[in-house]
């Protein structure tokens, strides 16, 4: 694993500290485009990771009811601490309009500890978000992650601080949330829910989750995971059919 002991208290610090920075800094709210996906901070060196990724809403709101996002990651794993992924999208699509694609993003993900030496796993996802639409900004972002697992369940649980480059530079924060927790009933099957908030638009949304994965031969595995999301509160954005498959290998 991770070689000596000092890089691991060093990455275990990283985590607090990033976040305790970012916190001291404020944060603001803002919605953005790839927002229903949960990061487990593990990493496998080695590993290669094809996945598509979407969702499709339904609401009151004309201009948002069958309206969705969907997009293409390619990952790979060079060490077994270090995770970079490219992610092509999102597509955004309504039935007026043809997918529209936003643009791209890079994502790295930094495991900051062993598996299992901490009470959950750290983790810290840095991305650069490169936009293609006229008038909207590119972003950097810092995501400290946390998961935890045992033989019967796994929980994640991500925050999302966003800063759009070029626009109060100095200035406040986005953010956002995301939560995960799934019992692992039955080999290939882990029912469970998902919870996301976006304070931009003060939109709440938790419901009924699923995970699993499948051996494709020696080589080869299937994972997929999912969710149906219901807005908690009256005006957000209505309900979300949220789906991931990948293959890894």
């Amino acid at each position: 694993m991770i070689a000596s002991k000092n890089a691991h208290v060093q990455r275990a610090l990283l985590l607090p500290t990033a976040s305790l920075v970012l916190a001291l800094l404020g944060v603001s709210e803002s919605r953005a485009e790839d927002d229903y996906v949960i990061y487990s901070p593990l990493v496998t060196q080695g590993e290669t990771e094809a996945e598509l990724r979407g969702y499709q809403m339904w609401s009151g709101n004309k201009t948002l009811d069958h309206s969705g996002s969907f997009g293409l990651a390619l990952a790979y794993s060079p060490t077994n601490w270090w995770k970079t992924e490219l992610f092509t999208g999102p597509f955004d699509y309504s039935p007026t309009l043809q997918p529209v694609r936003h643009g791209s993003e890079w994502e790295n993900i930094f495991q900051l500890a062993d598996h299992g030496q901490f009470w959950a796993d750290p983790g810290l996802l840095v991305s650069y978000v490169q936009s293609n639409q006229p008038g909207v900004p590119n972003a950097v972002e810092l995501t400290p992650l946390l998961e935890r697992s045992t033989p019967q369940y796994i929980e994640r649980f991500n925050v999302v601080f966003q800063k759009l480059i070029g626009v109060n530079l100095i200035g406040r924060f986005n953010t956002r949330y995301s939560y995960m927790a799934d019992y692992k009933w039955k080999e290939g099957f882990a029912p469970g829910i998902e919870a996301y908030d976006f304070p931009s638009d003060n939109t709440h949304q938790v419901g009924p989750g699923f995970s699993g994965e499948w051996a494709l031969g020696s080589h080869y595995t299937l994972e997929y995971s999912g969710a149906f999301l219901y807005g908690i509160y009256q005006g957000n954005v209505g309900s979300a059919l949220v789906l991931r498959v990948s293959t890894v290998f």
